[in-house]
């Protein structure tokens, strides 16, 4: 297998988003409809035809395999972030998975060597949550006071997934980020979001440290 598939999620009848990372030393660089495609087949989406994409290479800490690691670059690893828009409707219940979705298609615009640096790029951090009325606005309230304190490059922005299954992902995608100076500041704001209730990690939720609020 070449790619983990995480999180995808029905926007509307003709959007899904979802995250990738890779298994191995596959990359992603701006993707194909036969890349695109498969992804979506991973996922249970089978038969839907790709009208356009978008991909975001970004640093994400949430399904890094290394959170330990002594290296940034280990727990700030690489990832893309994809929203598809399809040619035909679907209706597909949001349900939660914390498992990835696994794809062994390549992406055929991806020739170059090597791992990008992406030392200023966008960050994704991801909080998992129990779907409750009060998470919103402190999670909110969190990132606007995060935002004045630390003033980042880029802007920041704020979507909240909610699954059928009472399960919610706030994902906050900061939209420049300087790497490693700027990694305190984004440290700050994944414990904010655990105090709030979060969990930051996938593995968390493996272990059976999900959130109760």
């Amino acid at each position: 297998m070449q790619f983990n598939i995480w999180n995808p999620f029905i926007v509307d009848p003709t959007h899904v988003t979802f995250d990738v990372t890779p298994r191995g030393i596959a990359l992603l660089k701006s993707g194909t409809s036969s890349f695109v495609s498969a992804c979506l087949r991973a996922c249970g989406l089978h038969s839907q035809a790709v009208k356009q994409w978008n991909v975001i290479a970004v640093r994400q800490a949430y399904y890094s395999d290394y959170s330990d690691s002594d290296d940034w670059r280990a727990r700030w690893d690489l990832g893309w972030v994809m929203d598809v828009t399809l040619d035909q409707q679907i209706a597909v219940r949001n349900t939660y998975r914390p498992f990835p979705y696994m794809t062994d298609e390549t992406d055929g615009s991806s020739s170059e060597p090597g791992e990008p640096s992406l030392l200023v790029s966008p960050a994704l951090i991801v909080g998992g949550f129990k779907d409750t009325k009060s998470v919103d606005q402190a999670v909110q309230d969190a990132v606007h006071t995060w935002s004045r304190e630390y003033r980042p490059g880029g802007g920041v922005t704020t979507r909240i997934h909610r699954y059928d299954d009472g399960f919610l992902h706030i994902r906050i995608l900061v939209d420049e980020a300087q790497f490693p100076e700027q990694l305190e500041a984004l440290d700050v704001l994944t414990r904010r979001l655990r105090e709030s209730g979060g969990v930051t990690e996938w593995r968390m939720l493996i272990a059976g440290r999900h959130s109760e609020s």
